[in-house]
């Protein structure tokens, strides 16, 4: 797979998962269980970097930022916090793959039609 089949494979996986978390994060304020989505994103992002990181050239940090999450709390039996969720989280950076997200510029999501 070439580089920028990864680039692409992991810029819809970092899409699909901003587009859920602002949704997450809402069900989370609620005091809504968001264990089975949890699982569906750390799997997301699980299966999106283990296929594609080490072929891409850019990472979002984003991706990240939520590996790091999933870790940290799931782990251990905890839901993750997605407040900590961010583009400028400083956990990463302890990551193999930080040095990939340097440069990373997020493409605007289209608009949805109201």
């Amino acid at each position: 797979m070439s580089s920028q089949e990864s680039n692409n494979a992991l810029l819809v996986a970092d899409q699909s998962l901003q587009a859920a978390l602002p949704r997450i994060k809402h069900c989370q304020v609620d005091g809504s269980v968001v264990v089975d989505q949890a699982y569906d994103i750390a799997k997301l992002v699980s299966e999106a970097l283990q296929q594609h990181s080490r072929n891409a050239s850019i990472i979002s940090p984003l991706l990240l930022s939520v590996a790091a999450e999933v870790r940290a709390t799931m782990n251990a039996s905890l839901a993750p916090q997605w407040e900590r969720v961010q583009f400028d989280d400083s956990h990463i950076e302890s990551h193999p793959f930080f040095v990939k997200t340097k440069g990373f510029v997020a493409p605007a999501l289209p608009q949805l039609p109201r």
